[in-house]
C-alpha cells in the first residue's frame, strides 16, 4: 500500500490502484480511509495508529462509529451545549411578559424558574428585549428630587 500527498490532496493505493482520496487537512476522509484500509486488510491497526499519531482505540472507536452509523458517526459534532437547556424560547416568552408587566430581573426570574444571571447574559446577548423596568421605590419620584427633607436623593 502507498499514500501519496500532492496538491492538497492524500491518495491511498493498493497494487498502483488508487482506493481512496481525501484533502490533505480532512480529518473526516482520513478516518474514513483509515477505517476502509482496515475493513480491506491493507494495513493493520498499530500500523495505522503509528502513521496518523493516534491511539489504537481511537480506531476500534471510528470502525464501529463508521460501520454502525455511516459516514456521519465519524464526523465529530460540536462538543458541549447545543442549545439552551435551562432558558428555553417558552421561558424567554414568559420572562418577557414579566418583564412588560413591570416585573424586575429578580422576580421574573424565579417566576421562571432561572437565575437572574439567566436572563441578564441573554439580555448581553440579544435574546431579549432590554425592557426599561422603573423599580417600585422609583415609581412617582423624579430622580434627584429629594423626599426627605435636607437629604439629597443621592445619600439615600
Amino acid at each position: 500500500m502507498a499514500r501519496v500527498r500532492q496538491d492538497g490532496k492524500v491518495a491511498y493505493f493498493a497494487s498502483g490502484v488508487p482506493l481512496f482520496v481525501h484533502g490533505q487537512n480532512d480529518a473526516v476522509g482520513q478516518r474514513i480511509a483509515a477505517v476502509q484500509l482496515l475493513a480491506l486488510g491493507l494495513a493493520r491497526q498499530d500500523e495505522l495508529s503509528a502513521a496518523r499519531g493516534i491511539h489504537r482505540s481511537t480506531l476500534y472507536r471510528q470502525q464501529r462509529q463508521l460501520t454502525g452509523e455511516g459516514v456521519l458517526g465519524v464526523v465529530e459534532e460540536k462538543r458541549g451545549p447545543h442549545g439552551p437547556h435551562r432558558f428555553t424560547a417558552e421561558k424567554r416568552q414568559r420572562v418577557v411578559a414579566r418583564r412588560g408587566e413591570g416585573q424586575s430581573i429578580r422576580p421574573a426570574a424565579r417566576a421562571v424558574g432561572v437565575s437572574e444571571g439567566t436572563i441578564r447574559h441573554a439580555r448581553r446577548r440579544g435574546e431579549l428585549p432590554a425592557t426599561p423596568v422603573e423599580p417600585a421605590r422609583w415609581r412617582g419620584r423624579r430622580r434627584g428630587v429629594s423626599v426627605t427633607p435636607g437629604r439629597p436623593a443621592a445619600w439615600r
